[in-house]
């Protein structure tokens, strides 16, 4: 039995030491990314917090038209001297209650509390997809400098084979002991760049993890753009200024500066309410006799005169806000068509230079693959593989880039347009 486990043993070690464990990183999609952030941003828990604050201002509004009731008692000793009063002692109760049976100006107020968490709930829903760009426009950025990372990587991998080509050429006398340094001087250079590569990747790998509330992930080697239909200038406009969250939020807020506005005036007129109290007490005297219970009820009219100047003042006041309301609406408009006007031009201009950076590219590709060859057979220098090599890194890297200002220039003009990115 001893020896039966001891064999387990030494095998379950053979194991181990054999095939280390290795733990991949999860590889999340621009799908999961949205999810994620969606649900752990703090932003947007913040913004949950303002949709509930707007609700409950919509309970505050009603509250002017419903019943308020209150209940009070009360103990009592009584002088002794007070021949009036039979006991020392005396208790008494009363419970009153009002309800406003009309009041012009809360129709108004009423009308903008449900209007205005409309309003919110547009704001926040803007918010919600003003993050999901921020996430993708990050999303791209962090796939894109993973592919810096592997584009050093194989540069490093043409340095290693320019030095073995190096080493080569000077075992048959075609080159001297200065080709062999400088094609190690440049594989020092390309191992210098992954190091750059790798703490660009991560740092963009921090960015997007704090914006989706995730750690450790990684994300894949290249990502496919999912291209959205879109129109031409005027089309592009139309939709922007039919659908843009933020614009119809402002629109909205326009209309509530123009109740509160009417609210102010009809506050002159007067308020309807009612009252009614009813009181108990065990206290008797000659002058009450043995009675304890009495109630009362009251229909009143408040009708304010003048209160110095202070409603005709808030009127004044709403109907400034109501203007400035009706200027930043105006204001809104001619930004989004401004932006989507520059997001079009921005977008013609990184698709021409994408298709250049592309044929460039191919270029020095088609140019390292020559000049390698003449290195080989000894018909040039190592300045020409230098130069073939670096050319072909910058093409790869321009690239890159060009791609990544073409995918972020389409995700502008979406976003600037009205198309918002729909996460279910």
């Amino acid at each position: 039995m001893r020896l039966h486990c001891n064999f387990l043993v030494l095998v379950l070690i053979t194991l181990l030491w054999s095939e280390p464990a290795v733990y991949a990183q999860e590889t999340i999609d621009l799908k999961e990314a949205h999810t994620q952030a969606l649900r752990y941003n703090h932003d947007l828990k913040n913004l949950q917090e303002t949709m509930q604050q707007a609700e409950i201002s919509i309970q505050r509004a009603w509250s002017i038209l419903l019943p308020s009731v209150s209940l009070s008692g009360t103990i009592t000793r009584n002088d002794e001297a007070i021949a009036n009063i039979k006991d020392q002692w005396t208790k008494s109760a009363s419970l009153s209650g009002s309800m406003m049976l009309f009041s012009p100006k809360s129709i108004p107020l009423i009308i903008n509390a449900h209007k205005g968490s409309k309003a919110t709930e547009l704001s926040v829903d803007h918010a919600k997809s003003e993050l999901l760009f921020g996430v993708t426009s990050a999303y791209y950025a962090t796939v894109q400098a993973k592919k810096f990372l592997m584009i050093a990587k194989k540069n490093l991998e043409r340095s290693e084979e320019y030095v073995k080509l190096a080493e080569a050429r000077k075992k048959a006398g075609q080159a001297i002991r200065v080709d062999v340094l400088r094609a190690e001087m440049e594989k020092a250079d390309a191992e210098s760049a992954i190091i750059d590569a790798e703490g660009a990747y991560k740092l963009a790998l921090q960015g997007l993890g704090f914006l989706i509330g995730k750690d450790e992930f990684e994300v894949p080697d290249s990502i496919e753009s999912k291209t959205v239909k879109l129109g031409n200038k005027q089309q592009m406009l139309d939709h922007a200024l039919d659908n843009r969250l933020d614009l119809k939020a402002s629109k909205m807020q326009v209309a509530i500066a123009k109740r509160a506005e009417i609210q102010s005036w009809v506050s002159f007129l007067p308020d309807f309410l009612m009252q009614g109290s009813y009181d108990w007490t065990d206290a008797t005297s000659p002058f009450t006799g043995n009675k304890t219970e009495s109630w009362r009820l009251m229909f009143i009219a408040n009708w304010p005169i003048f209160d110095g100047g202070a409603k005709i003042a808030d009127a004044r006041q709403n109907h400034s806000l109501y203007a400035q309301s009706k200027i930043n609406n105006d204001k809104l408009e001619k930004e989004i068509s401004n932006k989507v006007k520059e997001a079009l031009i921005k977008l013609e201009q990184a698709n021409a230079k994408y298709n250049s950076s592309l044929k460039k590219q191919e270029l020095a590709k088609e140019n390292y693959s020559l000049v390698k060859q003449q290195y080989e057979l000894g018909l040039v220098d190592n300045l020409a593989m230098v130069d073939a090599s670096t050319s072909l890194l910058q093409a790869d890297q321009s690239l890159i880039l060009a791609e990544l200002s073409y995918k972020l220039a389409e995700l502008s003009l979406q976003q600037a347009s009205g198309f918002y990115i729909k996460v279910r």
